[in-house]
């Protein structure tokens, strides 16, 4: 919702952009919320979730190459062991990265601009 009130945003907003716009946006959103009424968003150690239901996993960690620059960091992520879970998961699995990561076979996605230098985006995927 941060990144929807205010598009084109590096970070999420909690102040709503233009009225008119934003009566709009309500009416899409409501609209569209069977799509994902149904989905569980969570933010927590993948060690502690209890099940491996088949679904769509999005695995989106601190990237092993430039993670320590999070809040929450990589300093404690085995990313070998996060990469054996991941295989692991039942359904289909998105696990996004940069192509300096070698804890899965990663293939380049797209070329981002950051602050301060380029970097290659790659995903691993693992189909149903």
């Amino acid at each position: 919702m941060g990144f929807y009130i205010n598009t084109a945003s590096a970070m999420p907003k909690k102040t709503v952009m233009k009225r008119s716009i934003w009566n709009r946006k309500k009416i899409d959103i409501a609209n569209n919320l069977y799509k994902v009424a149904h989905w569980v968003v969570g933010c927590k150690d993948y060690r502690d979730i209890p099940y491996n239901t088949k679904c769509t996993w999005f695995i989106d960690p601190p990237y092993f190459d430039g993670g320590k620059y999070y809040r929450m960091n990589n300093s404690k992520i085995n990313y070998w062991d996060l990469g054996e879970w991941c295989k692991s998961r039942e359904g289909q699995v998105i696990v996004c990265e940069n192509t300096k990561a070698d804890w899965l076979p990663f293939k380049p996605l797209v070329e981002m601009n950051g602050q301060l230098h380029k970097t290659m985006e790659a995903v691993w995927i693992k189909e149903k």
